[in-house]
């Protein structure tokens, strides 16, 4: 009899695909502004409002059939003249609506840290997003070059005394490295391992990995 149980392998990257797709959506209503996000907004709104007066097309000749097809019309001629990003977002909108809106990704997760380096459980060096926290916990780790460049990106699911790793590669590393570069634009990377150096770090004692 074959066993229907996932294996660890196949539960970590359930959790990473959520993850991921999560991210895209709320990546994508991020990066329109909140001037597209509300012109999505009106167009999902109004298709939504269409669906719920006609859940099915009225009759073909009738007044309400031309109202529909009018309507529909112009609702597809905007969608498809809406950005990459802003059709993505279309698509999904409902979710990140739910999330939070245009400003959903700002609250997505726990923030960044620095976690040292240990020798003796040769663990660390790396940058932990927070995604959260408890048993089980999951986070991204960002690990950085001196000057900040990225040099890999994990996904790291962790259960009691227990963890599971994977390394992004494709379009998941893509997208964490898009999200990484804009935290190191607004200078949060620098932040923290000033932060980090003053705190942690005897003087003259660094030891960047």
């Amino acid at each position: 009899m074959t066993s229907t149980r996932k294996t660890c392998k196949q539960l970590v990257h359930k959790e990473l695909r959520d993850r991921i797709e999560a991210l895209k959506i709320l990546w994508a209503a991020r990066c329109v502004g909140e001037t597209y996000y509300d012109v999505v907004k009106d167009i999902y709104e109004r298709q939504e409002a269409l669906r719920e007066k006609y859940p099915k097309k009225p009759r073909k000749g009738s007044e309400a059939r031309a109202e529909y097809d009018d309507e529909q019309a112009t609702i597809d001629a905007e969608v498809e003249n809406l950005s990459e990003d802003c059709e993505f977002l279309y698509e999904h909108f409902q979710y990140a609506e739910d999330h939070g809106g245009s400003r959903a990704f700002d609250e997505f997760g726990y923030g960044l840290s620095y976690t040292e380096y240990s020798r003796e459980y040769k663990y660390g060096g790396f940058l932990c997003w927070l995604l959260s926290g408890g048993g089980p916990s999951d986070e991204f780790q960002f690990y950085i070059a001196p000057d900040y460049s990225l040099i890999r990106v994990e996904y790291r699911y962790k259960d009691w005394f227990d963890g599971a790793a994977v390394v992004l590669t494709g379009d998941d590393e893509e997208l964490l490295e898009e999200i990484f570069n804009d935290f190191k634009e607004c200078g949060t990377v620098e932040y923290i391992m000033n932060e980090w150096r003053k705190t942690e770090i005897p003087e003259g004692q660094h030891n960047d990995r």
